[in-house]
C-alpha cells in the first residue's frame, strides 16, 4: 500500500507517476507545490468565462440565490424512507422541516419509481436536494447528460451533486470536466461534492481548490 491515507494504490492496481521526489521535511513543514502542475491532472488556469459560470447563482458575498433571494442550505445526508419515518417520504420532509432542515442529499440515485416520488414530495413541500445527476457511485461525463436534461427543471434542485469523499476518487480535472458539462447542460445551478479536508496544512483536498 503506498500512502498513510486514501487514495492508497492497492495490489494489482496501476500507478504513474509524475517527477516523484522523497524527502524528509521538518516537522511542522508541508513541501511546496511542483512547478508546473501537470495539465493532465489539473487542467489549464481557468478562462474568464469558466469563472464567470456562476454568475448570479452566487452573490458576491458568496450566498447562493435561489429566485432571486440568498439560500443558506441547512441539511441531512442519506435521507430516504425508513421505519423511523413510517417508510413516509412526506412524513420524513415534514419532519426535518419541523426540526430547521431545507434540503436533503440522498445517496439511492437510480431513477426508480421512488426517486421519482422522492422528487415529487420535495417539490410539493418547498424542499431542496443535492442531487447526484448519474446513477452509480463514480462517474463520467457521458453518464450525466441524460438525467440532467430531465431533471433540471425541477423546483427541489439546488445543485448537482458530483463527488462524494472527492479527493478518495476523483481528479481535479475530472471533476472540473463533470463542472463544466454540468453547466454547459444547465446554466441555472451551481454544482457541488463533499470532501473531508484532512489535517492542517496536509489535506489533499487543497489542488481541487
Amino acid at each position: 500500500v503506498i500512502g498513510a491515507d486514501e487514495p492508497n494504490m492497492r495490489t494489482r492496481q496501476h500507478l504513474a507517476l509524475f517527477r516523484a521526489t522523497f524527502s524528509e521535511y521538518p516537522a511542522g513543514s508541508v513541501p511546496a507545490d511542483p512547478e508546473p502542475r501537470p495539465v493532465e491532472l489539473f487542467g489549464p488556469p481557468p478562462t474568464k468565462e469558466e469563472l464567470s459560470l456562476s454568475h448570479r447563482l452566487i452573490d458576491e458575498k458568496g450566498y447562493l440565490v435561489v429566485d432571486g433571494r440568498r439560500f443558506f442550505p441547512i441539511g441531512i445526508y442519506g435521507f430516504w424512507k425508513t421505519p423511523r419515518n413510517g417508510e413516509s417520504f412526506e412524513r420524513g420532509i415534514k419532519e426535518l422541516k419541523d426540526a430547521g432542515f431545507n434540503t436533503v442529499q440522498v445517496y439511492r440515485t437510480k431513477r426508480t419509481d421512488q426517486f421519482t416520488e422522492l422528487l415529487d414530495a420535495l417539490d410539493r413541500n418547498d424542499m431542496k436536494i443535492f442531487m447526484s445527476p448519474a446513477e452509480k457511485s463514480f462517474f463520467t461525463v457521458d453518464d450525466i447528460r441524460a438525467n440532467i436534461m430531465a431533471e433540471k427543471g425541477r423546483k427541489c434542485l439546488l445543485s448537482w451533486y458530483l463527488a462524494d469523499d472527492t479527493s478518495q476518487h476523483n481528479t481535479p480535472v475530472s471533476l472540473r470536466t463533470l463542472h463544466l458539462e454540468s453547466h454547459r447542460l444547465d446554466p441555472f445551478h451551481v454544482t457541488s461534492q463533499a470532501d473531508g479536508v484532512g489535517p492542517e496544512h496536509t489535506s489533499k483536498y487543497a489542488p481541487f481548490l
